[in-house]
């Protein structure tokens, strides 16, 4: 047996890397099914366990799942199914459908870069050429009349495609596209000629959103948020949120603007959340419950825009405590009636561990 965290069981110099520990697993998975008595798993289990099952007696919606797979399985229903692209390098982060064909879907990996489909994705089309930075993080399609044929997408992964702490993947900043996502060119106010060196914000690019009202573009990095007000040939910061640290924003489709900026890697000159309507003068509401966590350091907090009542706003935290990841979630009530409450916690019952 293979174990990743501490090598193979007979390696006379195991491997150290933060990963899945397959020989924990196999203990636990022994703890749930022995028998205490004996402390072995019985002889027969499996057998055992069909024999029980078949004696239960099938309910509604028992009967309506069977119905559901089997319409899924002669192809004219399906809950879920693998589009693709297959055989790319690196996990897929970014992804978005075109607002004005669903079928156009366009998929970027953290180091296989951008592909494209015209069919729902049953076939894709590499679109990022060779030369072009391969690492992607977040994609957006201009949503305001008649300029839908405009994507932006940006590069850099904090945490690269090894998920460790120190796997970082450089990016190369923003890519514009004017042809509906089909070529791609680089932003050369974003670029850092020394390649290797973590001398720009857009080195490191966690998300980016265009403001509905008026087109601007706005780039969350590992630095603070940056602002183009002439569709990416020139930004400027508008909010500094303190070196290597992971900001995130969010605009409502009435051009309210939402940012998160941790404060977990480094002491963030601005930790917390924050609102603005104009992208310069910002508003901290962040909620109490993270204030009191600042000390400790809370990491990314990425937001969720209620698409029925864009005055509701979630944002999941991740948080660290004695080493293991904490996931907490607030929503956010812009306009309060009666007695309701701005900030609700709903960290109840969340999964303890969000990677």
């Amino acid at each position: 047996m293979f174990d990743s965290k501490t090598g193979s069981t007979n390696a006379k110099t195991p491997i150290q890397r933060q990963a899945d520990n397959a020989i924990e697993r196999a203990k636990y998975e022994f703890e749930r099914l022995k028998n205490p008595n004996t402390n072995e798993i019985p002889l027969g289990i499996r057998e055992s366990e069909v024999k029980f099952s078949t004696g239960i007696e099938i309910n509604n919606e028992s009967l309506i799942s069977s119905r559901s797979s089997q319409r899924s399985s002669s192809g004219f229903y399906y809950n879920w199914r693998n589009r693709g692209p297959f055989n790319v390098g690196g996990r897929t982060r970014a992804l978005a459908i075109d607002r004005n064909n669903e079928n156009v879907i366009l998929a970027g990996g953290v180091s296989g870069g951008l592909w494209r489909t015209e069919n729902g994705g049953q076939t894709w089309r590499k679109v990022t050429r060779n030369f072009q930075d391969p690492s992607i993080t977040t994609i957006i399609q201009d949503p305001r009349p008649n300029k839908s044929f405009t994507w932006y997408y940006a590069s850099g992964e904090r945490f690269g495609s090894a998920g460790a702490g120190g796997a970082l993947y450089q990016g190369s900043g923003v890519y514009k596209s004017q042809d509906g996502g089909r070529t791609w060119e680089s932003l050369r106010a974003t670029t850092n000629a020394n390649v290797g060196g973590f001398e720009s914000g857009f080195d490191l690019i966690n998300s980016i959103a265009i403001n509905p009202t008026n087109g601007d573009l706005y780039v969350a990095t590992f630095d603070g948020l940056y602002r183009s007000q002439d569709g990416g040939n020139s930004f400027g910061q508008v909010f500094d949120g303190g070196f290597d640290n992971f900001t995130e924003v969010s605009i409502t489709s009435t051009g309210v603007i939402y940012m998160t900026v941790s404060s977990r890697l480094s002491a963030g000159e601005n930790p917390g959340f924050f609102t603005s309507t104009d992208g310069e003068n910002w508003t901290n509401i962040t909620p109490q419950a993270l204030l009191n966590l600042a000390a400790s350091g809370y990491g990314r907090t990425v937001m969720g825009i209620d698409p029925s009542d864009e005055d509701i706003v979630y944002f999941l935290t991740q948080f660290d405590f004695n080493d293991v990841e904490l996931s907490i979630l607030h929503r956010f009530n812009a306009n309060p009636e009666g007695n309701e409450e701005i900030w609700t916690e709903l960290t109840d019952n969340l999964p303890t561990d969000i990677g």
